[in-house]
């Protein structure tokens, strides 16, 4: 688990990687009304990282998160596996989105997280 992704910062990553920059920009989905920046260095850097200490990839990694666009969005697009917690705030289209990823569901309830892990 790391901190300080800063998940809100639409830059390039400090260090080249063809995953990164095969994102594009930006990405619309069904039912948005509006793109989603995909290009999250900083966050991309945490996670390479992350990859990097396990030799691991996005491939069998599950990021779990209570926004969609922050937390799951460029994780999802680079081949993660994805865990929306719908909290109180959670809004309709970030369940759907969620739930219609490949790899991707929604759950309020926190033991889903075991479930996905269990496999």
């Amino acid at each position: 688990m790391r901190g300080d992704a800063n998940k809100f910062a639409v830059c390039g990553s400090a260090t080249a990687d063809a995953r990164f920059e095969s994102l594009p920009e930006t990405v619309r989905w069904p039912g948005l009304d509006r793109a989603i920046h995909l290009r999250r260095g900083r966050y991309f850097d945490v996670l390479r990282g992350l990859w990097d200490e396990t030799g691991t990839g996005p491939d069998s990694t599950l990021v779990v998160g209570d926004g969609f666009e922050l937390d799951l969005a460029m994780p999802a697009a680079l081949g993660a596996h994805a865990q929306l917690v719908i909290r109180a705030g959670t809004l309709f289209h970030e369940r759907q989105l969620a739930r219609k990823l490949a790899r991707g569901d929604a759950d309020e309830r926190l033991t889903a997280i075991l479930d996905r892990l269990r496999g």
